[in-house]
């Protein structure tokens, strides 16, 4: 059946990461940033596991930050959106989606499930800088560019999702309403 795991995969230890649908605008272009992973050798967003003590809105900035030195925006294309007066808690920025990826690993962690906090942002300031220890080269790629057959396939198909959304201009800004959380991420060294 679509969207279940294989058999057995479900008993597979969970680990939570972030990825991040990053984008910008050229001369009325909307341009996707994609890194070639050096491991995996596919072209894919950036992202990574989220750290303890840390939350995967969190684990977005810094995974952006260190492989591209980018600082983002968070985006919704999602309209509903909750704000009241929490006390002593605090809101954090909803993903987009959430989606569970079985991993198999037979050298570092074991087989896994990646439970991966999917979020829509555009840069906020930066150039492009791919770190090297974190991938072999990184790019800005618009739709029509991108290199499909070196994708996985939810990777391409969310892409495509997103450009759709960017397009028709169906998405708002989020955070600013945020005071209490610094986005550009005191846990983050520059």
């Amino acid at each position: 059946m679509t969207g279940e795991l294989s058999y057995g995969h479900d008993l597979a230890p969970k680990q939570f990461t972030s990825s991040v649908y990053l984008f910008r605008e050229t001369d009325g272009t909307w341009e996707i940033a994609l890194l070639e992973h050096k491991k995996l050798g596919k072209w894919m967003v950036p992202g990574g596991h989220v750290e303890p003590n840390e939350n995967p809105c969190e684990a977005a900035v810094r995974e952006v930050r260190e492989e591209l030195d980018l600082k983002l925006r968070f985006l919704s294309s999602n309209h509903a959106h909750f704000s009241a007066d929490l006390g002593d808690a605090r809101e954090t920025i909803t993903p987009e989606l959430i989606v569970e990826e079985f991993i198999r690993d037979d050298y570092e962690d074991g087989d896994h499930i990646h439970v991966d906090c999917l979020y829509l942002a555009r840069v906020r300031s930066g150039e492009l800088d791919v770190n090297e220890r974190e991938a072999a080269t990184a790019d800005w790629v618009t739709q029509e560019s991108l290199p499909r057959e070196e994708m996985f396939e939810s990777t391409e198909r969310l892409a495509d999702h997103f450009f759709s959304v960017m397009r028709t201009g169906d998405y708002r800004s989020i955070g600013s309403n945020l005071t209490k959380y610094d986005f550009d991420l005191h846990r983050v060294s520059t």
